[in-house]
């Protein structure tokens, strides 16, 4: 994934449709019978961090939305 050819907004989007991929990739794998308890415990921990960077990053995606527009 690359943003050089694309306003920020489009960057931020991809970047989150990314993320987003990951962590579906992540909980997909947990329904797996041969997945042991620790493994399981780990990829919750991931796919948490996950959703705390992709809510930082719509979050400050919106800050400066809202800075601009009042600017």
């Amino acid at each position: 994934m690359t943003c050089e050819d694309g306003s920020a907004r489009n960057c931020t989007r991809r970047a989150l449709n990314h993320i987003f991929g990951c962590g579906l990739t992540l909980a997909g794998t947990l329904g797996r019978p041969y997945v042991d308890d620790e493994v399981v415990r780990r990829i919750y921990d991931v796919i948490e961090e996950i959703n705390l960077a992709s809510a930082a990053i719509r979050c400050s995606r919106f800050t400066t939305f809202v800075a601009d527009r009042d600017a």
